[in-house]
């Protein structure tokens, strides 16, 4: 098998994977959306409370240091999942 391939078939099982966790996690808290649209205007309440120097380095503390990009997150879904591969072949 190609490499192209075990990255498209990795990609198509990332996204199943993403729409599963997702779908659970609305069963566990209710609406994840809402959670968050409510945890973000809560987020935007604070930082505008703060002076604009404060409010200015505490959002590029909090985006640099706390978010991670969905290409991040691939990455280090498909590096976990090379690993995984690396181990069940060992096994063998």
């Amino acid at each position: 098998m190609k490499k192209l391939e075990l990255d498209d078939m990795a990609r198509e099982l990332l996204a199943e994977r993403i729409r599963i966790i997702r779908l659970e996690i609305a069963k566990e808290s209710g609406d994840w959306r809402e959670k968050i649209k409510n945890h973000m205007e809560r987020m935007d309440t604070i930082l505008f409370s703060l002076p604009d120097t404060e409010r200015e380095w505490l959002d590029t503390h909090l985006t640099d240091c706390m978010d991670i990009s969905e290409e991040e997150c691939t990455a280090i879904y498909l590096a976990g999942l090379k690993d995984g591969l690396k181990l069940f072949k060992q096994l063998l």
